[in-house]
Protein backbone atom coordinates (compact mmCIF):
# COMPACT_ATOMS: atom_id res chain seq x y z
CA UNK A 1 0.00 0.00 0.00
CA UNK A 2 0.97 3.65 0.09
CA UNK A 3 2.67 5.56 2.55
CA UNK A 4 1.14 9.04 2.73
CA UNK A 5 2.37 11.47 4.81
CA UNK A 6 0.44 13.53 7.33
CA UNK A 7 -1.19 16.11 4.70
CA UNK A 8 -2.47 13.40 2.19
CA UNK A 9 -3.92 11.56 4.67
CA UNK A 10 -5.81 14.51 6.09
CA UNK A 11 -7.02 15.45 2.38
CA UNK A 12 -7.51 11.92 1.59
CA UNK A 13 -9.70 11.25 4.88
CA UNK A 14 -11.80 14.46 3.78
CA UNK A 15 -12.60 13.55 0.18
CA UNK A 16 -13.37 10.01 1.28
CA UNK A 17 -15.77 11.77 3.83
CA UNK A 18 -17.37 13.88 1.29
CA UNK A 19 -17.72 11.06 -1.12
CA UNK A 20 -18.94 8.69 1.24
CA UNK A 21 -21.48 11.68 2.39
CA UNK A 22 -22.63 12.15 -1.30
CA UNK A 23 -23.36 8.70 -1.67
CA UNK A 24 -25.02 8.52 1.51
CA UNK A 25 -27.41 11.46 0.58
CA UNK A 26 -28.05 11.12 -3.23
CA UNK A 27 -29.07 7.05 -2.00
CA UNK A 28 -30.54 7.78 1.53
CA UNK A 29 -31.81 10.54 2.18
CA UNK A 30 -32.63 12.53 -1.64
CA UNK A 31 -35.27 9.80 -1.74
CA UNK A 32 -36.45 10.97 1.84
CA UNK A 33 -36.44 14.16 0.79
CA UNK A 34 -38.61 13.97 -2.31
CA UNK A 35 -41.45 12.09 -0.56
CA UNK A 36 -41.42 14.74 2.25
CA UNK A 37 -41.68 17.41 -0.63
CA UNK A 38 -44.76 15.39 -2.33
CA UNK A 39 -46.43 14.70 0.86
CA UNK A 40 -46.39 18.69 2.01
CA UNK A 41 -48.01 19.58 -1.78
CA UNK A 42 -50.21 17.05 -0.95
CA UNK A 43 -51.16 18.10 2.38
CA UNK A 44 -51.56 21.68 0.71
CA UNK A 45 -54.07 20.15 -1.55
CA UNK A 46 -56.26 18.59 0.81
CA UNK A 47 -56.00 21.77 2.92
CA UNK A 48 -57.47 23.61 0.11
CA UNK A 49 -59.99 21.10 -0.63
CA UNK A 50 -60.93 21.30 3.01
CA UNK A 51 -61.19 25.01 3.35
CA UNK A 52 -63.42 24.78 -0.05
CA UNK A 53 -65.86 21.46 1.61
CA UNK A 54 -66.25 24.27 5.53
CA UNK A 55 -67.06 26.87 2.80
CA UNK A 56 -69.76 25.02 1.35
CA UNK A 57 -71.16 23.67 4.64
CA UNK A 58 -71.30 26.85 5.45
CA UNK A 59 -73.61 27.67 2.88
CA UNK A 60 -75.70 23.94 3.64
CA UNK A 61 -75.87 25.01 7.55
CA UNK A 62 -77.76 28.88 6.38
CA UNK A 63 -79.69 27.51 3.53
CA UNK A 64 -80.98 24.86 5.73
CA UNK A 65 -81.51 27.29 8.69
CA UNK A 66 -83.15 30.01 5.91
CA UNK A 67 -85.22 26.66 4.51
CA UNK A 68 -86.48 25.61 7.86
CA UNK A 69 -87.13 29.43 9.01
CA UNK A 70 -89.32 29.65 5.76
CA UNK A 71 -91.04 25.56 5.75
CA UNK A 72 -94.23 27.16 8.02
CA UNK A 73 -95.06 29.01 4.94
CA UNK A 74 -94.47 25.40 2.35
CA UNK A 75 -96.99 23.84 5.21
CA UNK A 76 -100.07 23.46 2.08
CA UNK A 77 -98.61 21.19 -0.68
CA UNK A 78 -99.67 21.40 -4.23
CA UNK A 79 -100.13 17.81 -4.53
CA UNK A 80 -103.42 18.72 -2.32
CA UNK A 81 -106.79 19.10 -4.49
CA UNK A 82 -107.98 22.72 -4.72
CA UNK A 83 -111.17 21.97 -2.47
CA UNK A 84 -108.78 20.60 0.11
CA UNK A 85 -106.25 23.51 -0.15
CA UNK A 86 -109.68 25.85 0.03
CA UNK A 87 -111.42 24.90 2.82
CA UNK A 88 -108.04 24.88 4.67
CA UNK A 89 -107.42 28.38 3.84
CA UNK A 90 -111.53 29.75 4.51
CA UNK A 91 -110.79 27.45 7.61
CA UNK A 92 -107.78 29.19 8.37
CA UNK A 93 -109.44 32.65 7.26
CA UNK A 94 -112.20 31.55 9.98
CA UNK A 95 -110.05 30.48 12.34
CA UNK A 96 -108.30 33.79 12.48
CA UNK A 97 -111.08 35.80 12.58
CA UNK A 98 -112.69 34.04 15.53
CA UNK A 99 -109.46 34.58 17.28
CA UNK A 100 -109.44 38.49 16.68
CA UNK A 101 -113.14 38.80 17.31
CA UNK A 102 -114.21 39.68 14.14
CA UNK A 103 -117.69 39.01 12.99
CA UNK A 104 -117.72 37.55 9.75
CA UNK A 105 -120.63 38.31 7.30
CA UNK A 106 -119.27 36.89 4.11
CA UNK A 107 -116.68 34.51 3.23
CA UNK A 108 -116.59 33.91 -0.56
CA UNK A 109 -114.04 32.05 -2.27
CA UNK A 110 -113.07 32.02 -5.78
CA UNK A 111 -113.76 28.98 -8.35
CA UNK A 112 -110.61 28.65 -9.76
CA UNK A 113 -107.19 29.58 -8.94
CA UNK A 114 -104.76 31.30 -10.58
CA UNK A 115 -102.14 29.61 -12.32
CA UNK A 116 -98.89 31.71 -12.04
CA UNK A 117 -94.86 30.40 -12.45
CA UNK A 118 -94.60 27.66 -10.13
CA UNK A 119 -97.12 28.82 -7.64
CA UNK A 120 -101.50 28.85 -7.78
CA UNK A 121 -102.98 31.73 -6.01
CA UNK A 122 -106.40 31.24 -4.50
CA UNK A 123 -108.55 34.06 -3.64
CA UNK A 124 -111.44 34.65 -1.37
CA UNK A 125 -113.70 37.96 -0.77
CA UNK A 126 -114.50 38.63 2.87
CA UNK A 127 -116.59 40.91 4.63
CA UNK A 128 -116.63 41.80 8.24
CA UNK A 129 -117.36 44.13 11.23
CA UNK A 130 -114.82 45.16 14.28
CA UNK A 131 -113.78 47.48 16.19
CA UNK A 132 -110.23 48.80 15.22
CA UNK A 133 -107.98 46.78 18.07
CA UNK A 134 -110.03 43.60 16.85
CA UNK A 135 -109.13 44.42 13.17
CA UNK A 136 -105.17 45.32 14.49
CA UNK A 137 -105.61 41.84 16.12
CA UNK A 138 -106.70 40.21 12.72
CA UNK A 139 -104.16 42.03 10.38
CA UNK A 140 -101.36 40.85 12.82
CA UNK A 141 -102.18 37.29 13.24
CA UNK A 142 -102.76 37.32 9.02
CA UNK A 143 -99.11 38.18 8.72
CA UNK A 144 -97.61 35.92 11.38
CA UNK A 145 -99.99 32.81 9.91
CA UNK A 146 -98.23 29.78 8.80
CA UNK A 147 -99.19 29.91 5.09
CA UNK A 148 -98.46 32.90 2.58
CA UNK A 149 -101.74 34.83 3.06
CA UNK A 150 -101.90 38.15 1.21
CA UNK A 151 -104.65 41.01 1.57
CA UNK A 152 -105.91 42.83 -1.52
CA UNK A 153 -108.10 45.79 -1.90
CA UNK A 154 -108.59 46.60 1.52
CA UNK A 155 -111.34 48.89 2.50
CA UNK A 156 -112.44 50.12 6.10
CA UNK A 157 -115.94 52.19 6.72
CA UNK A 158 -117.25 52.99 9.89
CA UNK A 159 -120.66 50.66 10.64
CA UNK A 160 -122.69 53.60 12.13
CA UNK A 161 -122.43 57.24 13.34
CA UNK A 162 -120.87 56.09 16.56
CA UNK A 163 -117.96 54.89 14.37
CA UNK A 164 -117.17 52.15 17.22
CA UNK A 165 -117.33 49.57 14.88
CA UNK A 166 -115.61 49.38 11.43
CA UNK A 167 -116.70 47.24 8.40
CA UNK A 168 -114.46 45.46 6.75
CA UNK A 169 -114.15 44.69 2.67
CA UNK A 170 -111.18 42.69 1.47
CA UNK A 171 -110.10 40.34 -0.97
CA UNK A 172 -107.65 38.04 0.90
CA UNK A 173 -104.99 35.56 -1.64
CA UNK A 174 -103.13 32.60 -0.56
CA UNK A 175 -100.34 31.49 -2.54
CA UNK A 176 -99.68 27.97 -2.54
CA UNK A 177 -95.86 26.61 -4.17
Amino acid sequence: MLQLKGKQKIVLTVAATVLVCAVIGKYFFMPVTTKLRQLQQEIRAEEEKLKVSLTIEKRKDKIISEYNQYQRYLELKSDLSDAEIVTRFLKDIEKIAQESGLSIITLNPQNQPDLSQGYRTYTADLRAEANLKQLLNFFHKIQNNQLLIKLDKLSLTPKDEQATALRLDTTIRIIIP
